[in-house]
């Protein structure tokens, strides 16, 4: 096998639902940026589908004979660091089929595992968000819902292991990587006040100033109003397309007029937060990690 240089690999993993199509789009937006200063960014569309995912480029289902080290130099494109931004990355927030049911993201590693064992002797640092579960699950509803998935709210909640739904365990196993350099965590929370800090970590302070934001991030969640209207709508057989739900978003936006849906109660909601302020705290305290606060 030819030596290749030691490059410097940021995987940004999401988690979902904690404003990646947000920094994604700024990545993208700032792409000359980041080349002239001898970064290469991949953004999901890029790392996703057939020839393109990590099993194709670097898994049991890249083409015979290839060498996985100069795939990934070429995808550097003569750069010295490479940022890879997929959130899909860290797989399916519960997987029925894993050994633990009750596991939160239990092929979060998987991927990564793969990629190193394919590609070693790379600087390896990683980037996550995590966000309080409550409204995690809330959001992933509400995703649903515009998917085309009109199901209630407590159908959907009996189909998952939310209590279960620990972040520092789920930073425990990559911690626990020893390929694994570094590892910056930060509160979805905390995002609009720490984003320049993220980039600057991930960048370089210099380069992370000349990084120009994108406008507002998208609501990812329905007003209470936009729901009713939603299930008033397929209750009378009306058509509810992605696009007819986002409409319902648009005519009904979360506001004092149309307060935002809530499921959990007041007990449900101080909950997940002590168990939130908890992970992170834990989190806050591992080798590799650099928790990253306003």
């Amino acid at each position: 096998m030819t030596d290749h240089p030691a490059l410097r690999l940021s995987f940004h993993l999401g988690g979902h639902k904690t404003a990646t199509t947000h920094f994604q789009a700024s990545l993208f937006k700032n792409r000359a940026h980041l080349r002239d200063a001898g970064v290469q960014y991949y953004p999901p569309r890029k790392l996703r589908g057939p020839g393109r995912n990590f099993d194709h480029r670097f898994g049991r289902k890249r083409p015979p004979g290839t060498d996985p080290q100069q795939i990934l130099q070429q995808m550097a494109k003569g750069q010295g660091q490479i940022i890879f931004s997929d959130e899909n990355l860290l797989g399916r927030v519960h997987n029925r089929k894993a050994p633990d049911v009750t596991l939160f993201y239990p092929r979060a590693t998987a991927e990564l595992k793969k990629f190193v064992r394919a590609c070693p002797g790379h600087q390896i640092e990683l980037f996550i968000a995590i966000r309080n579960t409550g409204d995690f699950y809330r959001s992933l509803y509400c995703q649903q819902l515009v998917s085309g998935r009109h199901i209630s709210f407590e159908n959907f909640i009996a189909q998952t292991h939310h209590k279960s739904a620990r972040w520092f365990r789920v930073m425990t196993r990559f911690s626990k990587m020893p390929e694994v350099s570094r590892i910056f965590v930060w509160r979805y929370e905390d995002y609009p006040a720490t984003v320049k800090t993220i980039l600057s970590h991930m960048i370089s302070p210099d380069l992370a100033e000349k990084v120009t934001l994108i406008g507002n991030r998208k609501n990812d969640s329905l007003s209470a109003e936009a729901i009713f209207q939603l299930f008033d709508h397929v209750a009378r057989g009306l058509p509810m397309t992605r696009a007819d739900a986002e409409k319902l978003r648009r005519q009904y936006p979360q506001s004092e007029e149309y307060p935002t849906f809530e499921p959990w109660t007041a007990a449900e909601q101080a909950d997940s937060l002590r168990r939130y302020d908890k992970d992170i705290d834990r989190i806050a305290q591992m080798d590799k990690v650099t928790l990253i606060t306003p």
